[in-house]
């Protein structure tokens, strides 16, 4: 595993197994490793800081609010560990309903957002407690973010559905808006200020209102950048960039 600074080498460590995942906080590098262990490092220099096996697999550590959290598989049963990043103690490990350890774990407010079951757990960070369970139509969500809408009250989340529909929804379930599956189905899913992009099609994430439908080949990956320019990658290895603000209408 490499590690640079603007093109500086600055470490350089062989973590013993195959990296799959891997965050920066406060000074020292975790990185998750296939077969569900993390692995501590200084990341200034690369000494090796602690190892710790949770499970046969892990998915991508989070920081939130000092604690190292993490979604881990065993056999039969999926559980929420947060760590110490210091020293690799584990603080707590809860048991969870059935979730893959590759779901994405979100941080919204003072609450980890966990997808499981037929929907979202809410779970504080600090020490573990289970806040809510969310149901939502379909299951347990393919995708979630958190929206970045500054003038409402509280987080909300952006939620795509097992069947590929998008919804706005409150830390209480509420649902602000929701979006049928587009024809050509699910794709890469990104935020901008104000504007959602999936796949070619942008929509505003206040209201959900359609915005428009981007010219080009279904990409595979996609990022809104600055100004509303769009960076497409196709699967023909295509990079296109688009000034998005030629074609959508914020007003």
């Amino acid at each position: 595993m490499l590690v640079s600074d603007l093109g500086t080498l600055t470490l350089k460590t062989n973590p013993g197994a195959s990296a799959e995942s891997a965050l920066l906080i406060d000074g020292i590098l975790v990185v998750g490793l296939a077969g569900g262990t993390l692995t501590a490092f200084a990341a200034r220099g690369g000494a090796p800081l602690w190892k710790r096996k949770l499970g046969t697999r892990t998915g991508d550590p989070l920081a939130a609010f000092g604690h190292l959290c993490v979604l881990c598989e065993e056999p039969e049963q999926a559980f929420l560990c947060a760590l110490d990043p210091e020293s690799g103690e584990v603080l707590y490990k809860k048991p969870l309903p059935p979730t893959r350890a590759q779901a994405e774990l979100l941080l919204a407010g003072d609450q980890l957002v966990v997808p499981g079951g037929a929907g979202l757990h809410l779970i504080r960070a600090r020490d573990g407690e289970r806040r809510a369970t969310l149901p939502l139509p379909g299951g347990a969500p393919s995708r979630i973010l958190l929206s970045d809408d500054l003038e409402a009250d509280a987080p909300t989340l952006l939620i795509r559905g097992a069947a590929g529909d998008l919804s706005r929804r409150t830390l209480d379930g509420r649902a602000l808006w929701q979006r049928p599956a587009t024809e050509d189905g699910p794709g890469p899913l990104v935020l901008a200020p104000g504007v959602a992009l999936e796949g070619l099609h942008a929509f505003e994430t206040t209201t959900g209102r359609a915005l428009a439908t981007l010219p080009g080949p279904r990409p595979d990956a996609s990022a809104l950048l600055a100004d509303l320019t769009v960076a497409l990658h196709d699967d023909t290895g295509t990079l296109s960039v688009h000034r998005a603000a030629g074609h959508l209408s914020l007003v």
